[in-house]
């Protein structure tokens, strides 16, 4: 799983490089928080703050990263179709539509048409990509591809069918992002709450957490 998120992120960060950008990040706070406290507690929670926030900044990516890929789906699908519709082979429209598609679903299909050129089999190359892009309407792309290949059909009138229903789904997407935001903005504040306030008091106001620490039913609570 910490391979795939950082894979997906897009920051061409290797697993191990990851790593040690965590534990320098765990390294540096904990140093911190010992020069500012001293205690073990500090420095523990100094650690772990520490290489949660690169993690964070991963996941960010990723996120920021997937909702631009899907974004661009719609787009590709209708030039897929047409580069088809016009006479062209499976394997060239997947080199159309990384030539001309740009932003990081772009590089995914050149990766792509580079195995194709390999002489990597469709199917075999569309799981591939469904792997380094769990997109939903990208893995309906590749069963739509491996499916096309072994039984045939008229795969230009399917392509512009999935680029419509690829369309459709971002538009309810961005409609249901509208009307929850003040929902989930509210459930995030309240969720960040009772961690910010704790911090605050630890830092700031020892005084208030320090029962916590140090007797029995802190401990307990």
């Amino acid at each position: 799983g910490f391979d795939r998120l950082i894979l997906e992120s897009g920051t061409g960060t290797g697993s191990a490089q990851a790593v040690l950008l965590m534990v320098i990040s765990g390294l540096v706070f904990g140093c911190v928080a010992m020069l500012w406290r001293g205690d073990t507690f500090s420095v523990a929670l100094g650690i772990l703050w520490g290489m949660l926030i690169p993690l964070t900044v991963f996941a960010f990516y990723r996120r920021r990263r997937m909702l631009a890929i899907q974004e661009q789906v719609p787009e590709v699908l209708a030039l897929m179709s047409r580069a088809v519709h016009a006479g062209e082979s499976i394997e060239q429209a997947v080199a159309l539509a990384g030539k001309e598609t740009e932003g990081a679903l772009g590089k995914e299909f050149q990766w792509c048409a580079r195995q194709l050129e390999l002489g990597i089999s469709v199917a075999s190359a569309m799981r591939s990509l469904g792997k380094r892009v769990p997109v939903a309407d990208v893995r309906m792309l590749g069963a739509v591809l491996s499916l096309h290949r072994t039984t045939g059909g008229h795969l230009a009138s399917t392509l512009a069918h999935l680029a419509q229903v690829s369309r459709s789904r971002n538009s309810y997407r961005k409609q249901m992002r509208a009307a929850t935001g003040a929902g989930r903005l509210s459930a995030q504040l309240i969720a960040a709450a009772g961690p910010m306030l704790f911090l605050y008091f630890f830092f700031f106001q020892s005084d208030h957490i320090e029962p916590l620490l140090t007797t029995s039913i802190g401990n307990m609570l």
